[in-house]
């Protein structure tokens, strides 16, 4: 593939319920946010663009040492990562699919991704089970 039309992929960042985003590793900084990690982690772009530690922040203190390890381990093996952990709010819960990788560019380091709430599929998934479990 030739060269990534910027206007092309923000297009679709834009347009899409999913969570994508670019982050510069190297200068441990957001290259690019689209508008639903927003909403997923509900918390505004310029908050997380100032301060990206505030997504972690957000994980379930149970899953937080998983994300590291995910992350740790996409930044040594360069390989994609599929994984899934849960954000925590005052009044509930939240379930997430990563879905990341690693580009190095010269000497540039990268994670790029998207990231998906599974919230209701989880919900509908237990409660499948729960009628299923009564018809035994």
């Amino acid at each position: 593939m030739a060269e990534l039309n910027k206007e092309l992929f923000c297009n679709l960042g834009d347009r899409s319920v999913d969570g994508y985003f670019i982050f510069d590793y190297t200068a441990q900084n957001f290259s690019y946010l689209n508008k639903s990690i927003s909403k997923i982690w509900e918390l505004g772009l310029d908050e997380i663009a100032a301060n990206p530690q505030l997504l972690l922040a957000r994980v379930h203190p149970e899953d937080v040492a998983h994300v590291m390890s995910c992350y740790k381990e996409c930044l040594e093996e360069g390989t994609e990562k599929k994984y899934e952990f849960r954000l925590i709010f005052a009044d509930r819960e939240k379930y997430v699919r990563v879905i990341v990788f690693a580009v190095v560019d010269e000497e540039v380091k990268r994670l790029v991704g998207t990231v998906e709430d599974t919230t209701i599929m989880r919900h509908n998934k237990i409660h499948i089970e729960q009628i299923n479990a009564r018809k035994i």
